[in-house]
């Protein structure tokens, strides 16, 4: 569910830019290739922000309406490096069928111990 206060609040970093710029750039050069299957895999240590990044990433790719703002348009402030903005507005513009978030954490077998 889109929320208004994440969209307004979230803050983009120097570093956070760098992930933008390099999702931004690979998905829409990838979307540009037929094909109905792309998947991205996010990583990194423990409390870095990993899931509030990718739930901003899908918020942003599926272009919601939240009171009648776009989620692309809290960005317009927050991201001033015109080119990098240009990048997500065309994979923005350019449609994702499905946008589908989830924690693989959430979806692994508890660990069991192998007896032998």
């Amino acid at each position: 569910m889109l929320n208004r206060t994440h969209m307004e609040e979230y803050v983009v970093t120097q570093e956070s830019l760098k992930h933008f710029d390099t999702f931004f750039e690979r998905y829409y050069n990838a979307a540009q290739t037929p094909t109905d299957n792309i998947g991205v895999w996010v990583s990194g240590f423990f409390g870095s922000g990993k899931s509030h990044f990718i739930k901003i990433l899908s918020y942003l790719l599926e272009n919601k309406t939240v009171r009648d703002r776009a989620s692309l348009d809290f960005f317009r402030e927050k991201i001033t490096d015109p080119q990098l903005f240009d990048t997500i507005e065309k994979a923005v513009n350019y449609g994702t069928k499905d946008v589908i978030l989830f924690n693989i954490g959430n979806y692994s077998p508890p660990h069991r111990k192998i007896y032998y």
